[in-house]
């Protein structure tokens, strides 16, 4: 039996039993630093993780780390797929096991996954898989000044850490990724198309592959807004979105209009539109990364209360 693994946009979701699921123990508070691992313990065997909020909230462990422990995978569902909005990318191995993180002890369910990039240190975790009710990352100091803005806290241990925004027009899964080096936001095409329609957006110049996680690209272009984007403390003016591409739910979406000066066209457009192949539903996804979260302090993310709180400087 394999477990899929499968990315919806910038949202991991486990498609596994709830039987693996885990609530913490009691009531308490961690704060973490994004730039520093977090200590943790797993099968005795002390590890330091990266946190990651952004993409994969699993035990995610680090394949070197795994062949030096002697981690075996599961006799039994022992295989993972992992999947981009639909479609299989990387095959993998998990296994359920016992860890720690700061003394509160927690049983779950690792994966690791084979020839892709790593995650750093030992291995990566994100706030359901931390045994803690609140999970505050610390992105910088405080000034002082900071605001705090609520947005509701979707998901749970097996679908990721993601929020989201309804527009008058439009509706989209947010997330904020601490550990994700994105020039701009980065938005599906069906949420960028909406994002255009509704702020007067347009794409210009060339496309550029945007690392989507372990490894996987997509291709992406610029789009820029008349009117800005406004989505919690932050205001949008230019998006990277997702071509057009039946390839996979991410790519599907309406067309969105270039810009009105000839040298901003890019000529390769027409070969990534000009798919022959059936369009698949459409996934709307935003995800927020590290540049434009370092206007931020801290984001917390409240399993009780079930919000994701970000404070952040005004502007």
């Amino acid at each position: 039996m394999t477990q899929r693994f499968v990315i919806v946009g910038l949202t991991s979701i486990l498609a596994t039993s709830a039987l693996f699921a885990s609530k913490p123990s009691a009531p308490t508070e961690i704060v973490i630093d994004a730039d520093a691992p977090v200590d943790a313990v797993i099968e005795s065997i002390p590890a330091q993780l990266m946190v990651s909020t952004g993409l994969v909230d699993r035990l995610t462990l680090n394949t070197e780390f795994v062949d030096k422990q002697g981690i075996k995978p599961a006799p039994i569902a022992g295989k993972a797929n992992l999947n981009f909005w639909g479609r299989k990318e990387i095959e993998g191995k998990n296994r359920p096991l016992d860890y720690a993180i700061k003394g509160q002890k927690e049983k779950g369910r690792a994966f690791w996954f084979l020839n892709v990039p790593q995650p750093k240190y030992d291995g990566s975790i994100g706030p359901w898989a931390i045994p803690y009710d609140q999970v505050t990352v610390q992105i910088s100091s405080p000034k002082g000044t900071e605001q705090s803005h609520d947005f509701p806290y979707f998901g749970d241990l097996s679908n990721g850490s993601v929020t989201g925004h309804k527009d008058p027009s439009f509706g989209t899964a947010v997330t904020f990724g601490v550990e994700r080096d994105l020039p701009y936001p980065l938005a599906s095409a069906a949420t960028g198309a909406a994002i255009a329609a509704a702020y007067g957006g347009t794409l210009s110049g060339e496309a550029w592959d945007q690392p989507v996680g372990f490894g996987i690209t997509r291709p992406v272009r610029l789009m820029t807004l008349e009117r800005p984007f406004i989505l919690g403390p932050f205001a949008f003016t230019k998006i990277a979105v997702r071509t057009r591409s039946a390839r996979d739910a991410a790519g599907s979406g309406e067309a969105i209009a270039e810009s009105a000066d000839p040298e901003d066209v890019d000529p390769q457009e027409i070969i990534v539109t000009g798919v022959g192949k059936k369009a698949k539903n459409p996934a709307f996804t935003f995800a927020i990364g590290r540049s434009t979260l370092n206007q931020c302090a801290s984001i917390t993310y409240d399993k009780v209360a079930r919000k994701i709180i970000l404070r952040c400087r005004t502007g």
